[in-house]
């Protein structure tokens, strides 16, 4: 069967690569399909949760993550604020206080006004003035954000 044991199934992987190496030959099914991550060189890149740069912190009018500040204010997502680098965690719509502010723009706003495609760049900055870290979070454009990355 198996266990789940990251750190003893490498070691076991190494040394039946290793014996497999002295009698040259392939080692036996089970093992042969782990893939080792001790045989990997440890990167410092992040993966995941990847930070937002001044640049687009600016354009989304969002300020920068103050440790302080989420300890005394007890703001939500502290983590993933952390890791944004953001004074709130940047989330999609998902709370009731922001499905009421997004009403609120869809009805009153002029972003909605035009035949076009509202601007929903100038949405998310407006969206994260209201941002609290408790019921309110910060948003972004993907499209937007996508290309500040590129340039």
């Amino acid at each position: 069967m198996g266990h789940f044991d990251v750190l003893l199934k490498n070691r076991v992987s190494s040394l039946l690569e290793a014996t497999s190496r002295y009698f040259n030959r392939d080692p036996q099914v089970g093992y042969g399909q782990w893939v080792n991550g001790n045989n990997y060189k440890r990167t410092t890149e992040s993966f995941g949760i990847l930070p937002f740069d001044d640049n687009t912190q600016k354009h989304f009018s969002m300020l920068p993550y103050s440790r302080v500040f989420a300890e005394e204010q007890k703001i939500r997502h502290r983590f993933l604020s952390e890791r944004q680098g953001t004074r709130f965690a940047v989330l999609p719509i998902h709370t009731r206080s922001e499905r009421a502010i997004f009403q609120l723009y869809a009805n009153t706003s002029p972003h909605f006004a035009r035949s076009e495609s509202p601007n929903f760049t100038a949405l998310a900055s407006d969206m994260n003035m209201h941002a609290d870290g408790l019921s309110t979070f910060y948003k972004v454009s993907p499209y937007i954000c996508s290309q500040l990355h590129t340039t």
